[in-house]
């Protein structure tokens, strides 16, 4: 089976272990000893860079995890409620994308921005979200309708 709850909160784990593992190599890539010649050229400005997306990356980390699983129990919730895929998936990105950007911004930026700073940064980062998401809709019935019109799906 392609589709249903478990297969979407599987794709989420699945997808947060890859990001894991990723962020471990970049650590390596950070902790690991640089040649004297290779420093002076670039390696203050590469710990400057990398210190911060190590911080960066946790906070996607953690949102994306959240906001997805906080997805897919919306989505699921709501369609077997009121049986509209579109007005499911649109409320749930909302959500979810709202709990993702505050989530996100908060442990990012925190301790960089002031929260004045913070919230003028992810309103209209949500917004564009939100705005994308309702764009690519009719990809996503696209695809679903090529998924469901031989009954691939199952």
């Amino acid at each position: 089976k392609v589709y249903g709850k478990q297969m979407a909160q599987r794709f989420v784990f699945l997808w947060f272990l890859a990001l894991w593992m990723w962020s471990i190599f970049a650590m390596f890539a950070q902790i690991l000893p640089w040649s004297d010649n290779t420093y002076t050229r670039i390696g203050e400005s590469y710990e400057q860079i990398f210190t911060l997306s190590i911080r960066v990356f946790f906070a996607s980390l953690i949102a994306y995890l959240i906001s997805e699983y906080l997805d897919v129990l919306v989505f699921f919730r709501y369609k077997n409620q009121k049986r509209s895929f579109f007005t499911a998936s649109t409320l749930s990105n909302i959500v979810s994308q709202f709990l993702d950007t505050a989530i996100f911004m908060f442990i990012a930026f925190y301790w960089v921005f002031e929260l004045s700073t913070i919230l003028s940064m992810a309103l209209p980062w949500w917004i564009y979200k939100v705005s994308m998401w309702i764009l690519y809709m009719p990809l996503s019935y696209l695809v679903l309708h090529y998924f469901w019109k031989d009954d691939r799906v199952y």
